[in-house]
């Protein structure tokens, strides 16, 4: 075992105090009473009912008095009167346990009824409350750069206290509030980005920092306007397209097209073909020294061509992209608007590089910032006629300084290195994996060796449940090949191990002892998590290589706040270059080899590029899965160290990932240790134990709702807190908690990240209860650890820490 030397430290960008605020704790306090005196009541009068029937058969004249009693016990019915007790012959003991039972009764009712008044009274002074946390400029400026209108709606309602918003835009403000105070996603603009050190480590006084990120499509259109444009015209250095592949039929390689107005977002790519004639080998083996098209065509006219011709032939191929320009600036530049501005002479350009400059986390007026981006940005997109972005940029806030890694003792280590091994039998990938090795030994043969993009082509039209754009392989039915029973197999027995909910570290080593030689685990291993009193809570967990830290050495980077990395690990592993149209995939560089794509902008040294087109797939009779293979270089393993998610990626990337890439072993959107079919149709609720191997909690207490069984909305309100307290009690669900809703089909997306729900807040039950209605079935876990109790840090903190097999980092 090895643990990754860089660890990623994610703190809520609002204090832990704000959530707090939302509660309502007198009304709690009184709806936890009322709960809990109505069970004991109904005890009581059943035992009392219990009691009076062994009286009823002997009482005599006395028997409908006694009869009229036990049923005004009964639930539903006004309690006793005096008179109707008094006509009771009841023995001394029993008579004042139905007096002391009809004084509580009417104390139950008279507390009921004050419900409506502290409820009233409460939930005004939390709409209060809600409005003073919003105007803390921390939460304005992220609503400012993620809440779109809902920056006017607070605006107004900070300069006129009187005039609150509709509930609907409360609601959603309280909704970016508990965000901002209970998640850290790394997405959020509501939380703080930094890396973790030893005392002493970074400058002597830390800042925080906003980082403004342009979109990765934008980036992309200003790049290719800038290379198509006249200013650069016959400067740039041409070369081979990185996939080109010589079959037996002509040449295959990957053509990338950007996405049309009105479509999806991100590039969309192609396999293309092309006849192997002369003259194109000839141009191929030219471009190979980077000339420009300029020289290219004077090479061409010194092997005979006519010289406007060779002009000619050299356009087309560049623009068929079997020869593409090498852009001056690199994907991971942290200022690429400063570097294209060196490159041509464009005062937007600098202009817009000057706008984005990182600037102190505490500036108050990020609407005039964000107004001189948008400005900039639209003044570059008219210079180049292109699209000015929808939205100009994402904002990142990151720390300069090193806060303390978290307390990680040997045993807690020893733990998640069981826990990477034990959970990849849940690696939704391992279904691909078969499934592509199986369909290359029937097409291919077994032991062949296949050009990548020959094996692309042919697996994605045969395969489209794995590879197709409505593939959901994390649901693939596992009842067909024999493998693939055997992993259904082995998965049952893993969820019927996790219910006993503790489990000791040799347990789970014990359990993937007779794994066959296909299913494997990750070399390196990325835990999102956080502690708790001896141990740690896991939040996500997938493949790591300093996936995480180069997101962040980037972003700081950006803030002028570089850091030095360890050096990059080495072979097989390689990362795929390219950003994809997205900003979430520029990085620092976490591995020396990288898959060169088309597209893609490396500053690599050409000798650690690993074209695309020279990857072989290898067919392993062993094991009957396939690999890639590098003549160069040996056995390649691609890995995705980008941020933004692998579902996202275009056709090429998309397979290069999914069939040869590590994932997640846990996304909590897709609970390993709740089968498809504990979601789908499960006609009640059902509660899962927490699982726990040794000192680490890899899943939290966590129950599945069908929504159709949450208690309806009738009559006041405080009565349907109290239906909703019920509910609780009878499933044992915990007053905080966070909730997902899920639906039949649902992709991973973002319907899907979870809501936190405190029960002692009128807002957050309104939020649940949309939730409800919007869903077939809710998923709950506890809220672990709780961001209220006694000891929690004053803001929500995450780690991602990586560990993996020996030398795997080298």
């Amino acid at each position: 075992m090895e643990v990754g030397r860089e660890i990623v430290v994610r703190v809520a960008g609002l204090p832990a105090a704000v959530l707090a605020d939302l509660r309502l704790p007198h009304t709690a306090e009184l709806v936890t009473h009322l709960s809990a005196e109505r069970r004991r009541l109904a005890a009581e009068a059943s035992a009392l009912s219990c009691e009076l029937f062994d009286l009823i058969g002997t009482a005599g004249s006395a028997r409908a008095a006694l009869v009229g009693l036990r049923r005004a016990l009964a639930p539903g019915h006004r309690p006793p009167s005096p008179r109707l007790i008094g006509l009771c012959p009841l023995p001394a003991p029993l008579a004042e346990r139905v007096t002391a039972w009809v004084r509580a009764r009417h104390d139950w009712e008279d507390r009921r009824r004050d419900l409506a008044g502290t409820l009233d009274k409460e939930r005004a002074d939390a709409l209060d409350r809600v409005r003073a946390a919003c105007a803390a400029p921390a939460f304005r400026r992220g609503l400012a750069l993620s809440g779109g209108e809902l920056t006017g709606t607070l605006e107004r309602w900070l300069a006129d206290p009187g005039r609150a918003p509709r509930q609907g835009k409360v609601l959603r403000l309280v909704k970016y509030l508990t965000r901002a105070a209970a998640k850290t996603s790394p997405y959020g603009s509501f939380m703080v980005s930094a890396l973790a050190g030893r005392p002493g480590d970074g400058p002597a006084v830390p800042e925080l920092l906003t980082v403004a990120e342009p979109p990765g499509a934008f980036l992309d259109a200003v790049g290719d306007a800038l290379l198509a444009g006249l200013a650069l015209a016959g400067q740039v250095p041409l070369r081979p397209n990185p996939s080109l592949t010589r079959t037996a039929q002509g040449l295959l390689f990957v053509r990338t097209v950007r996405a049309a107005a009105g479509e999806q977002a991100g590039p969309k790519e192609e396999i293309a073909t092309a006849g192997r004639a002369a003259a194109l080998e000839l141009c191929l083996r030219h471009a190979e020294t980077r000339p420009t098209a300029p020289r290219l065509a004077e090479l061409l006219a010194e092997a005979g061509a006519d010289p406007g011709e060779a002009a000619a032939f050299v356009d087309r191929l560049v623009a068929a992209q079997l020869l593409l320009p090498c852009p001056p600036v690199h994907d991971d530049e942290p200022d690429p608007f400063g570097a294209w501005a060196r490159q041509v002479c464009a005062p937007e350009l600098r202009e817009l590089a000057a706008a984005s400059r990182p600037v102190a986390a505490t500036v108050d007026s990020p609407g005039r910032r964000r107004a001189r981006i948008a400005a900039a940005a639209a003044a570059v997109a008219d210079r180049l006629g292109i699209d000015p972005p929808a939205d100009p940029a994402h904002e990142h806030d990151v720390s300069t300084g090193r806060p303390a890694p978290p307390p990680l003792p040997a045993g807690v280590l020893a733990d998640l290195d069981a826990v990477r091994r034990w959970l990849a039998v849940f690696d939704w990938k391992v279904p691909v994996r078969v499934g592509v090795g199986a369909f290359c030994r029937e097409r291919f043969g077994s032991g062949s060796r296949t050009p990548f993009l020959e094996a692309c082509r042919a697996a994605t039209a045969a395969l489209p449940h794995l590879f197709g754009p409505a593939a959901m392989p994390w649901f693939l039915d596992l009842t067909g090949d024999g493998r693939l029973r055997e992993l259904d197999r082995l998965r049952t027995r893993a969820r019927d191990l996790a219910r006993s909910g503790v489990l000791e570290r040799r347990q789970v080593l014990a359990d993937t002892a007779d794994w066959p030689a296909w299913l494997t685990w990750p070399a390196s291993t990325g835990f999102y998590l956080q502690t708790l009193p001896g141990g740690v809570v896991l939040n996500a967990v997938h493949a790591g290589h300093g996936r995480a830290a180069g997101r962040v050495h980037h972003l700081l980077a950006r803030a002028g706040a570089a850091t030095p990395r360890p050096p990059r690990s080495g072979l097989p592993r390689a990362e795929f270059g390219g950003r994809f149209g997205s900003a979430l995939n520029t990085r620092t560089p976490s591995t020396l080899y990288e898959i060169d794509h088309p597209g893609a902008t490396s500053g690599r040294d050409p000798r650690h590029r690993v074209p695309l087109g020279t990857l072989m797939v290898v067919h392993d009779p062993d094991t009957d899965l396939v690999h890639l293979h590098s003549d160069r270089l040996g056995r390649v393993e691609p890995v995705h160290l980008g941020m933004m998610g692998e579902l996202g990626l275009p056709a090429v990337a998309g397979f290069l990932e999914r069939a040869f890439a590590p994932t997640y072993l846990f996304h909590p959107s897709a609970p390993p240790f709740i089968a498809l079919r504990d979601l789908a149709g499960a006609p009640s609720a059902r509660r899962f134990p927490r699982v726990s191997v040794g000192d680490v909690v890899l899943q939290r207490a966590r129950w599945t709702v069908p929504a159709g069984l949450l208690p309806t909305r009738t009559g006041v309100d405080g009565d349907h807190l109290l239906a909703l307290a019920e509910w609780r009690h009878a499933h044992g669900i915990p007053e905080r908690c966070f909730v997902r809703g899920w639906k039949p089909g649902a992709a991973l997306g973002k319907a899907r990240k979870p809501l936190y729900v405190d029960f002692a807040s009128w807002h957050l039950v309104a939020l649940f209860e949309r939730e409800a209605r919007t869903n077939a079935a809710l998923v709950i876990d506890e809220a672990l650890p709780d961001p209220l109790a006694d000891g929690s840090p004053a803001h929500v903190t995450e780690y991602h820490v990586e560990i993996g097999d020996r030398g795997s980092e080298q």
